[in-house]
């Protein structure tokens, strides 16, 4: 009986360390422009959605312009999302 017990725990701590990393999002700073859809389209072509936060609308009034943006990159259903922490205006 304790046998089964620590395989079950053994069980759900395997579970809690794999996924856990898996759902937390990835710091990183992206170079790009903001469109008139009001979306970050990178140096590659890559499409991100930005996030609703003060940062976030902060970031989207510089449509047109080159950025430089930090923050957190998750996948969502609609591709990349990115929630911002900061962001630097590259060019005008």
């Amino acid at each position: 009986m304790k046998w089964r017990n620590y395989s079950r725990i053994a069980a759900f701590l395997m579970v809690a360390v794999f996924t856990v990393p898996a759902m937390a999002g990835t710091v990183m700073t992206v170079n790009g422009t903001i469109t008139d859809d009001y979306l970050l389209v990178d140096d590659n072509g890559q499409i991100y959605i930005v996030t609703e936060s003060d940062k976030g609308d902060e970031l989207l009034e510089n449509v047109g312009r080159r950025v430089a943006v930090t923050g957190d990159v998750e996948d969502g259903d609609d591709g990349p999302v990115i929630d911002v922490k900061g962001f630097k205006v590259l060019s005008e």
